[in-house]
Parts: C-alpha cells; sequence; structure tokens
C-alpha cells in the first residue's frame, strides 16, 4: 500500500466544517422556512472534501446490499460510516419517495452530517426533456426535498431523462431550455446536475459533443445557481481517457470550471467496469484526490459497497490521518 503523509482531519472534516462552505445563511429562498441554509459558492481548499453518494431508487426493501438489510437501515448505516471522515454526503431518491426517505434520513443520520437531497428525473420528463409541466411539479418536488434536508441544495440525476437526447433520437429544441427551466431558477435554489455534461461524439451521433456543450450551456444560463457533476477522471484506468480530457477541457470553457464538481466511481474491489475501465480502490481515490486543486469531490460507491467503502476509507485516515495527501 502507497505510504501518505498526513491530512489534517480535525481542520477539514470537523462538524459543520467544510460544510460550512457548503451551507451558509445568507438570504432565504421563497416561501422555504428561515431555517432552511442556502448553498453558496464552494472555494478552493487544499484537500478536497469527499462528498459520498448513494442513490435509493427502489423500494427500501429491494435496495439492501444483503439480506435481511433494508434499503433505509443500509443507507443509514453508510451514512453512520462516512460520518467518521466527512461531514456531507448526497442521498438521492425519486420523487414519489422523496417524503418517506428524507424525513426518515433526518431523524436517524448522524448530527455532524449534513443531507444533499435529490431525485431522477425522468417520471416527470417524458415523453422530452423539455416537458414544461414536468420541470413545474420537480420544480415543487425540489422545495420540498429542501424543506425536508435544510439545505439549500437539490441534485437531478437526469441521465435516463437525456437518455434519447445523447442518443441522437429525439429532437433538439434547444430554444426551449430557457422558458422551460424558469420554474427551477425561480426557487432560488442551487441545483447539482448529473448530466449535462460535455460528451465524446459517437458513431451513432457525431454530433454529440456540440451539441451537449450547448445544452450544458443553455441550461446554465437559465439556472445559474447550477453545478455539474463531470466525471470525466472517474476511472482508474480507462481507455478513453486522452479523448476525455479534450472534453473535459470543453466543459470548462462551457460553463466555469467553479461551476463543475468531479465525481470517482469507488468500490472496495472486484472486476473492471465495461469497456475496459476500472473502479479507484478507496487508497487509489486518495492518491487522486491529493492530486485535486478543487474543494469536494463526489465518491460514487454504488449500492453495494456503500457502507464497506465508508469503512475503507476511515481505516486508511485512521492508520494515517493525513492520508489524502502524499509526501
Amino acid at each position: 500500500m502507497p505510504h501518505y503523509s498526513a491530512l489534517n482531519i480535525p481542520s477539514l472534516f470537523f462538524s459543520f466544517g467544510v460544510a460550512a462552505a457548503l451551507f451558509a445563511r445568507p438570504a432565504v429562498a421563497p416561501d422555504l422556512d428561515a431555517s432552511v441554509e442556502v448553498s453558496r459558492a464552494i472555494e478552493p481548499a487544499k484537500h478536497p472534501t469527499l462528498i459520498p453518494w448513494l442513490e435509493m431508487n427502489l423500494p427500501f426493501e429491494d435496495v439492501a446490499s444483503r439480506s435481511g438489510v433494508s434499503g433505509l437501515d443500509h443507507a443509514c448505516e453508510g451514512l453512520k460510516a462516512w460520518a467518521q471522515v466527512t461531514d456531507v454526503a448526497i442521498v438521492t431518491t425519486v420523487p414519489a419517495r422523496v417524503e418517506g426517505v428524507y424525513a426518515a434520513l433526518m431523524r436517524d443520520k448522524p448530527a455532524n452530517l449534513h443531507v444533499i437531497g435529490g431525485f431522477k428525473t425522468h417520471f416527470d420528463l417524458r415523453p422530452t426533456f423539455h416537458e414544461a409541466a414536468g420541470w413545474e411539479r420537480l420544480a415543487r418536488v425540489a422545495r420540498r426535498v429542501v424543506a425536508l434536508t435544510g439545505n439549500n441544495v437539490v441534485v437531478l440525476e437526469n441521465e435516463t431523462a437525456l437518455g434519447e437526447f445523447h442518443g441522437g433520437r429525439s429532437p433538439k429544441t434547444l430554444a426551449e431550455i430557457s422558458a422551460v427551466l424558469r420554474p427551477l431558477a425561480e426557487t432560488g435554489l442551487e441545483f447539482w446536475w448529473n448530466m449535462p455534461v460535455v460528451l465524446l461524439d459517437t458513431p451513432s451521433n457525431a454530433r454529440r459533443r456540440e451539441e451537449t456543450a450547448e445544452l450544458t450551456r443553455r441550461v446554465y444560463a437559465a439556472v445559474p445557481r447550477s453545478r455539474f457533476l463531470t466525471g470525466y477522471r472517474a476511472w482508474a484506468e480507462n481507455p478513453l481517457a486522452e479523448a476525455l480530457r479534450g472534453a473535459e477541457v470543453q466543459m470548462h470553457e462551457t460553463v466555469p470550471e467553479s461551476r463543475t464538481i468531479e465525481k470517482l466511481q469507488v468500490r472496495l474491489a472486484g472486476p473492471p467496469y465495461s469497456g475496459g475501465k476500472r473502479f479507484f480502490t478507496p487508497a487509489e481515490a486518495l492518491q487522486e484526490l491529493s492530486r485535486r486543486k478543487s474543494a469536494a469531490c463526489i465518491v460514487y460507491t454504488g449500492e453495494t459497497d456503500w457502507v464497506r467503502v465508508a469503512e475503507e476509507f476511515g481505516r486508511l485516515m485512521r492508520v494515517d490521518p493525513n492520508a489524502a495527501r502524499r509526501q
């Protein structure tokens, strides 16, 4: 195992530490209780904050990583482990389960851990991503997420909703974006978008890179309080890494780099993903994070490794408290 020099965990991960940069108390969004905290820009930090992300899209009983453990218990067990190494986590669900998921998580989560909520959008954006009535409904759901979590940040998971757009199989009526996203902008919330981002061209869509750049540009113009989850360096090994560097440069030309958040795919162990891509291990992720200049990085573990990856990060950091920085 590589040797790590120390990271001053108390200065970075203490309760309401880096989260204070994420969740301050300036103006409150319309129609929200004054106790709701409002996100402000993430300032560059010496060491990136780990922001683990769990998707709870299935009924509680179907999300568990092992027999006899409900998805909700599994989520809370992971949050308790993550609270040893960070003070903020993302848990997303589907619009229909917002009430149950966040009421339970906020009741059972560690006191020092902030939860960012969010949801998959495709249930309300059919037949197209430009469904105006769908965005009006989702704006209302976003307000409810914030009321439950107490944090003015909402993650929008759009991978399925944008599937046809990315595949070149749907009309690209980009001119409609500004109008249909107005309900989001009017909430005053900050939205973190898992897609759109600038994507590579494919044999079936030779203009995908330019089209996704234009979509991202228009989304940011319509909803300026936005950040975009990228994932260009998400994999420890990726045969498309060189091409993705070009897409990353174009992404940072499309929206300010300060409005993007990198995402790492991390697993405890296991075989490579499809196409020759390989997950980071927690130790490799710490090495990768030590080279970053950004303030925060999302750690996506999948459901099965949600608890075990958190425990391994905790073990590495206990062995060497400054584990996120190499000598």
